[in-house]
């Protein structure tokens, strides 16, 4: 698994493009943002806190954003537990949320951007 902490050290060109512009975009909410980028795409957001998350995740999502995983180091150690289990290719913690991509064919990669 490759690691990049901070938005200088991305180099996955998917990754970069996302966060330019989801993160950094100016029109509408992050999540509207979010919506939209994946829609572009086909993809469907699973949007869960991570209580929601601690009982079934389904391995079929493409995209799934979990909100509140540095709530609690319960919480934290739920979601590092997720993204060793789960199958997805892409998994980036953000601030308070972690968000998991699959996309077949992809090096898996795990990004921490702040």
């Amino acid at each position: 698994m490759l690691t990049a902490r901070g938005s200088h050290h991305i180099h996955s060109p998917f990754v970069f493009d996302w966060y330019n512009q989801v993160c950094l975009g100016r029109e509408g909410t992050w999540e509207q943002r979010m919506e939209a980028y994946f829609a572009e795409m086909g993809l469907k957001i699973l949007w869960l806190t991570m209580d929601e998350s601690t009982t079934n995740i389904p391995e079929s999502a493409e995209v799934i954003v979990l909100r509140g995983i540095h709530r609690s180091a319960g919480h934290y150690r739920l979601w590092k537990n997720i993204m060793d289990k789960h199958p997805h290719e892409v998994s980036i913690t953000l601030r308070n949320r972690g968000l998991l991509i699959h996309r077949p064919g992809q090096v898996r990669q795990h990004f921490l951007l702040r």
